[in-house]
């Protein structure tokens, strides 16, 4: 099963509309409907339908063979993020690209949980900052927003190809005559290629698109593939080459590659095969597989697996209404909507964690388990210099409105302190 999202975005309500992007999206959908994709489809989007279907795209494609993004648009990078605009965003300073764009991270982290075989992201929209002008002119500074897209997050766990239709920094030529934006043009004419490889089809593509601009606009591709995969193939979607120089065919099916190992294989070969295939399977069941599973940037990091952004240690102290009031009015890094978090959201963060109810309950423990706390690590190495030693969270305790409950990175535990103490407070927000 192959599944795709195709999103077109032209009658923008507050900065210039595009003409192409309809054209580009609706002849797209045509051309993966007919490789018998299943197409989720939108254009001119707003907001809130822009995430609901891209959620919708990625509950749909959990464990197909191929899922696929296209989008063609308004997009924009800041602070080396990259966003995609939809049609009622009104940004009239920097901090607000965030919490009115949608973020390219959110629809590659969608598409990564569903582990798929292969995704593919295909975005013609790299333009210049369409909100320049409402910015400066209200006196705001545009110097961390740039032309064009950013270098996007590279961290895939499955294999993956993402695809702009010009490089980082730069933007696309745009005729006027045609029907479709060149990158877009040039796909559309080699993607239903009869037998042809994705990456043989990206090759004639980026190509094409050199070719018509004489070297102006040049593609850029990013690709995580070990394997074949066909767009247009005979039934097949995933093939390995042959090993064998004999052979009249440089490709074999899957099918054919997995008979010709299990006879070359011997049986106590295979049964080390099998049992060391069944682990990994176990362990992915688990969770316990992780891998990129944290983007780490100066201020902040991003957990993939809750989709939570955290900010990075913060070294002052304050009471549990200060915390609340901090986080707040907290604006970092151009973002804001930052919170205290919940205690399963602050726990999401450990390996391992231990509750107390009472202070005199967490004086016996800490005792009793004061040499496993000193020779375990209760949070990532990864992380652990990003988080303090404590934290509020916003859970009140419901026998008693003034204590709140603080969580432990350094010591693996939490319970109940009254809100007049301090201690720590990290802020944390939704993706």
């Amino acid at each position: 099963m192959k599944t795709a999202l195709v999103i077109g975005n032209g009658e923008y309500e507050n900065i210039a509309k595009l003409k192409k992007p309809i054209n580009d999206s609706r002849d797209m959908k045509e051309a993966l409907e007919s490789l018998d994709f299943t197409v989720f489809y939108g254009e001119d989007l707003e907001q809130k339908e822009f995430k609901r279907l891209v959620r919708e795209f990625g509950q749909n494609s959990v464990g197909v063979e191929i899922s696929l993004f296209f989008y063609a648009g308004h997009g924009m990078q800041y602070l080396g993020r990259n966003f995609l605009v939809p049609v009622d965003a009104e940004i009239l300073s920097e901090d607000e690209i965030p919490d009115s764009a949608i973020s390219l991270d959110f629809i590659q982290n969608r598409m990564e949980d569903s582990k798929a075989k292969l995704n593919l992201f295909f975005l013609d929209s790299s333009r210049d900052n369409p909100f320049e002008k409402n910015i400066k002119s209200r006196g705001g500074r545009s110097a961390n927003i740039h032309r064009g897209l950013a270098n996007p997050n590279m961290s895939f766990t499955h294999q993956s190809i993402i695809s702009f239709a010009t490089g980082p920094d730069q933007i696309a030529l745009d005729n006027p005559k045609e029907r479709n934006g060149v990158f877009t043009k040039n796909l559309l004419k080699h993607i239903s290629s009869k037998g042809a490889k994705i990456d043989d089809v990206l090759k004639k593509t980026v190509k094409g698109v050199i070719e018509e601009t004489n070297n102006f606009q040049v593609p850029w591709v990013h690709q995580k593939l070990y394997d074949d995969f066909y767009l247009n193939g005979k039934g097949e979607t995933v093939s390995e080459q042959s090993e064998e120089p004999k052979r009249d065919s440089s490709v074999a099916t899957l099918s054919q590659s997995r008979n010709e190992s299990e006879v070359n294989r011997s049986p106590k070969k295979q049964i080390l095969f099998n049992l060391i295939a069944s682990l990994l399977l176990v362990l992915g069941y688990f969770g316990y597989w992780e891998i990129y599973r944290y983007e780490i940037y100066r201020d902040f990091f991003v957990d993939k697996k809750t989709d939570l952004m955290w900010q990075k240690k913060n070294r002052e102290y304050y009471t549990w209404q200060e915390a609340m009031r901090y986080c707040e009015n907290l604006n970092l890094s151009g973002y804001s909507n930052w919170r205290l978090p919940s205690r399963d959201e602050a726990k999401s963060l450990m390996t391992y964690f231990h509750e107390w109810e009472t202070y005199e309950k967490w004086s016996q423990w800490f005792d009793a388990s004061k040499h496993k706390r000193h020779n375990d690590k209760f949070v990532e190495s990864e992380i652990s210099h990003f988080v303090p030693t404590w934290t509020w969270t916003s859970k009140k305790y419901y026998k008693d409105i003034s204590s709140s409950w603080i969580v432990s990175f350094e010591y693996g535990d939490g319970g109940w302190d009254n809100q007049t103490n301090s201690t720590f407070a990290v802020c944390v927000q939704d993706l």
